[in-house]
């Protein structure tokens, strides 16, 4: 595979409209911006990194070659201005995370070094440096805050109707925010195909196949069963591996990919449009809204 470079390419080409509607919902939430501040300002951001890293080695060009010259590869390709350092360590499967919103480390699995060819390890990469050069990871840091900590992590001022209202919209964005990682692997391996790997190790048993050894002893577990997996599925971290791989391959059929690669894509120093992006799909959102409610006055 020849492998592509996106000079100057600004994080906006790969951007999900799932995500900005998304984040656009989140931003409405009157107050949420100095929530984030006043929870991530709780965050001791140093130790939760180490706790991360502990056990972990660098990457470098000694350590692990092959992983320090992919993870260059997939820097050169979506154009980073700086990589963030890269550490391995066991992690009981094939994975990677990020840490760190000022300064963020990105951790690979030694599983995934050691059985993903090039081109897979590629993906799970350029997915961690999509979310970072997206700047997801100041909301993903706080959306982790809310999901473990709950109320107690936020402001005395927010009440507990406010809390859910911002959980469920943190969840929306968080599994939205996928997308748009998952648009870059596509750009920095140029193949759905070498992402259906990583995805699908997302895909935790869903309750309908944990019921099925019931099926013969009670007959309500298979009829419970997928009514079960819809609701399931929404409080899952990532969509599941088929909606993202189907997301995909309509983004690769797409002209707005098609323009990608020949170099029609926003740069950098566009990012401005952002401001015009948000305030159409909360534009979008809200007439949406007003909409629902003139039908239920209707009814």
């Amino acid at each position: 595979m020849r492998l592509r470079h996106f000079p100057d390419i600004s994080p906006i080409a790969w951007e999900h409209p799932s995500d900005t509607a998304a984040l656009a919902a989140l931003r409405a939430i009157p107050g949420v911006e100095r929530a984030i501040g006043a929870t991530l300002g709780r965050v001791n951001e140093l130790a939760a990194g180490r706790r991360l890293l502990r056990g972990s080695t660098p990457v470098t060009v000694e350590s692990s070659p092959r992983a320090f010259r992919v993870w260059a590869e997939v820097g050169r390709t979506l154009d980073a201005p700086e990589l963030p350092p890269l550490h391995v360590r066991k992690m009981g499967g094939v994975n990677a995370a990020t840490t760190g919103m000022d300064r963020p480390v990105v951790l690979v699995s030694a599983e995934a070094v050691e059985q993903l060819h090039d081109g897979t390890l590629r993906a799970v990469l350029a997915h961690e440096l999509g979310h970072i050069l997206s700047g997801h990871i100041r909301y993903k840091t706080a959306w982790m805050v809310l999901a473990t900590m709950g109320v107690s992590a936020l402001p005395a001022v927010w009440t507990i109707p406010l809390y859910a209202g911002a959980f469920a919209a943190f969840r929306a964005w968080d599994r939205a925010s996928e997308l748009s990682a998952d648009r870059a692997s596509l750009l920095a391996t140029g193949d759905v195909d070498m992402l259906a790997a990583p995805l699908a190790g997302h895909d935790p048993k869903p309750p309908s196949r944990r019921l099925a050894g019931l099926g013969p002893r009670f007959r309500w577990a298979a009829a419970v069963g997928p009514a079960l997996d819809r609701g399931w599925t929404l409080f899952q971290a990532h969509p599941p591996s088929a909606t993202r791989l189907a997301a995909l391959r309509d983004w690769e059929r797409s002209d707005d990919y098609r323009a990608v690669l020949e170099g029609r894509y926003a740069r950098r120093g566009d990012e401005r449009k952002t401001a015009g992006r948000w305030l159409e799909a909360r534009s979008s959102l809200l007439r949406e809204g007003l909409s629902q409610a003139l039908d239920r006055v209707r009814t």
